[in-house]
This record gives structure tokens, C-alpha cells and sequence, in this order.
């Protein structure tokens, strides 16, 4: 089984179904060997994964380096600047595709007494949150760019290695609330390390979420700006993770 490009489809790939124009993105499951049509699912933050077929997929890899016509040759860096240029056309895809979706629930205070002995309330509030799913989806461009800058990394000066995974597990810590700096002061630092190769890649990852945040608060409004703060930061977070996959 195997990809548009001629590259064999494994479970657990990373992959965009590619059919004219980028429909859907995710992790590819549930190969059916010998069939032609609707051989693989994609997980997709959806009620319900999507049948695909695979031979109209690229595998996010291939997409990254912009490398479709031979696999078989050596693949360069995530993070040239064709790499890049896909990774950001892709953020524009994904954040174009996954809708403005927001949901809001009436939140309820019961009356109490104040200090002088009035009684205050019942007081009724709107709370808007953004859709998970749909948030989860237009940080996936993200996610993508963290992780080459994390693979470009370790690739291009091993001794920043122990760095780069400092950097992870403090924005996991910060992210589960066991580190005692906020997820935003974890997130400014990626960019002010003193090793060069860590300060570009990192650096790449703060603009982009520095555009990111700008592009979803027009586009969920500044209410829920909280949540995208932490979804981006999510993002970012399982992309460095994926980056760091393999190494020692």
C-alpha cells in the first residue's frame, strides 16, 4: 500500500489527504490491505474518523520538504526554506478548513448574603468557549513547525539536544500545572536561549505562534483568548515531543 508519490503507507503516519486540494490531515490507522478504495482511515478531532483513500495521500513528511516526485533520494532538513514556505501554507489550509465554531453556556450564581446582610443575586453570565476540535485542528500547523524546528535542532548541533528537551518537559510541567512558572513565561523563553542553532529553530516557533494567537483571536474574538493561549501551547508542546521522538 502506498502513498500518491509511491511511498509505502505505514500505520501511524502522519499524512494530508491531497486530492486537487488539502481536504483533511491526521494519523493514519485501519490499512486494509488488498483493496484500492477506502483502504485507511485518518483520526481526525471529529465525531468520526473519515475513510480515505490512500493513494490520493502524502505523507506530512514529504509535504514538509516538498520532496514528492522521489522519495527514495536524501531528504534535506525540515526546515529549509521550502520546508518552511509549505509549513506556513499549511497553517493557512488547516486554520481555513476547520470552520469558526465557538460554544457558550449560561452559567448560574446562586444568591448569597454579603457582608452587610444583603442578598446579592441570583446573577446569570454567558461563558464562550471555542469548539475543541476545531481548536485542536487550526493548531495542527503549529504543531508541524515545532516539530521541524525541534528535529533541525538535534540535527544541526547535537550539544543543544539537552537544551531543546529541557525546553519540552519544562512546557509540559508548565502545561499539567506542576511547573511553577506559567505556560506563557515557559513559551517566551524558547526564543532567548544563548546557543545559536537553539535561538533560530526556537525562534521560528515563537513567531509562529506569535501569528498564530493574532490569527485566532480575530477570528474566535479576545474573550477565549485563554484557551487559544493554551492550545497553541499544547501544540507546540506535542510537536516538540514528536521532534524529540528517536533520540537518545
Amino acid at each position: 500500500m502506498h502513498y500518491k508519490n509511491g511511498r509505502e503507507a505505514k500505520q501511524g503516519d502522519m499524512v494530508v489527504n491531497f486530492n486537487g486540494t488539502i481536504t483533511q490531515s491526521g494519523i493514519l490507522h485501519s490499512l486494509v490491505a488488498g483493496s484500492d478504495c477506502c483502504n485507511g482511515r485518518l483520526t481526525m478531532p471529529t465525531a468520526s474518523d473519515p475513510y480515505i483513500n490512500i493513494e490520493d495521500c502524502l505523507h506530512v513528511d514529504d509535504i514538509a520538504v516538498a520532496t514528492v516526485p522521489d522519495t527514495t533520494a536524501p531528504k534535506p532538513p525540515l526546515t529549509n526554506a521550502a520546508g518552511l514556505a509549505v509549513l506556513a501554507a499549511l497553517v493557512v489550509c488547516l486554520v481555513a478548513m476547520s470552520g469558526c465554531m465557538t460554544e457558550s453556556a449560561q452559567v448560574v450564581t446562586p444568591p448569597s448574603t454579603n457582608a452587610q446582610g444583603v442578598v446579592v443575586g441570583p446573577q446569570t453570565n454567558t461563558v464562550v468557549t471555542v469548539n475543541t476540535n476545531n481548536l485542536i485542528l487550526d493548531c495542527a500547523g503549529i504543531q508541524l513547525i515545532a516539530m521541524g524546528a525541534t528535529m533541525a535542532v538535534v540535527d544541526q548541533d547535537q550539544t543543544a539536544e539537552p537544551e531543546v528537551r529541557a525546553a519540552q518537559l519544562s512546557l509540559g510541567a508548565a502545561l499539567k500545572g506542576a511547573n511553577p512558572n506559567t505556560v506563557g513565561q515557559v513559551m517566551a523563553s524558547l526564543g532567548q536561549s544563548t546557543n545559536a542553532v537553539m535561538l533560530v529553530q526556537m525562534g521560528k516557533i515563537t513567531q509562529g505562534v506569535s501569528a498564530m494567537e493574532q490569527q485566532l483571536l480575530a477570528k474566535y474574538g479576545p474573550t477565549v483568548g485563554g484557551q487559544i493561549g493554551l492550545g497553541i501551547a499544547q501544540a507546540v508542546y506535542d510537536g516538540m515531543t514528536s521532534g524529540l521522538v528517536g533520540q537518545p
